[in-house]
């Protein structure tokens, strides 16, 4: 029994609720810092995902999950980038990163974007686990990332599910 939704969601309220809880809880996964984002007022939280997709799991009417698609060109061959994965610490090694996924596959089909990139900090070896075990290749080198340059990332791959 499948239980959990996903879906497109343009609530900024929604968005900066999950978005919040994901910074907050794993610190070390993303560029963006809990206080920076919890100080931006709604102009900045639009400006910054004003082209961004967010797509947010929940279970029984609750938020658990949270992933951003962006079209990129940063590699030639990948044309989007997903960004703020991030699911609750209970709701980790059950289906739902599987779900999610298979949402975002569906919409990058729409989009005609055949190849799915996302950026891992270095040091995060069991977030780079979980995205190999998902069919994600690592890239050739580690890249600084753009939001904190003191760290690396490294960028890896994945080819949209056909149905």
């Amino acid at each position: 029994m499948n239980d959990f939704e996903v879906e497109i969601v343009s609530d900024l309220s929604r968005i900066k609720k999950i978005r919040l809880l994901a910074l907050k809880e794993a610190p070390f996964a993303f560029g963006t810092k809990y206080a920076e984002a919890l100080a931006w007022n709604d102009q900045t939280w639009q400006e910054k995902f004003a082209k961004t997709t967010w797509f947010i799991a929940s279970r029984n009417g609750k938020d658990i999950g949270c992933v951003s698609i962006d079209e990129d060109d940063r590699f030639p061959d990948a044309k989007c980038w997903l960004g703020g994965f991030w699911i609750k610490p209970e709701y980790r090694g059950t289906n739902l990163i599987q779900i999610i996924l298979a949402k975002t596959d569906e919409y990058c089909r729409q989009k005609g974007w055949i190849k799915q990139g996302l950026g891992v900090y270095e040091n995060n070896q069991r977030a780079i686990r979980a995205y190999e075990k998902l069919g994600f290749i690592r890239h050739d080198r580690t890249l600084p990332s753009r939001s904190n340059p003191n760290l690396m990332y490294l960028p890896m791959f994945r080819v949209v599910a056909q149905n």
